[in-house]
């Protein structure tokens, strides 16, 4: 069976790149991150108001464990691996979805 997980750009503010989540079904539930350049950050959210996050993925410190509890491991995989490689590159498209 394939996994699928779409992270589709939802805004931009200040800077700041919205994404909404949608992992497989088996993986629920949905979310929003926020990729931030200027902090190197992806902070993660429930709702479009962006106003409180549940987690933090702080890229300045690439030693420190990940764990978001709410959050599938896989799917938090996908949503790190893909968050980096947007900062490193600065380049956030409006789709870094993923399917294997």
């Amino acid at each position: 069976m394939g996994i699928y997980i779409g992270i589709k750009k939802c805004k931009e503010q200040d800077n700041v790149h919205y994404y909404f989540v949608d992992p497989d079904k088996v993986m629920k539930p949905n979310f929003y991150i926020g990729i931030n350049p200027t902090s190197n950050k992806t902070l993660f959210y429930w709702d479009t108001t962006f106003s409180n996050s549940f987690g933090e993925i702080d890229f300045n410190d690439l030693h420190k464990k990940v764990i978001i509890n709410e959050i599938d491991p896989k799917v938090l995989h996908v949503v790190v691996i893909r968050s980096l490689k947007a900062l490193r590159e600065n380049n956030f498209p409006d789709s870094m979805s993923y399917c294997a």
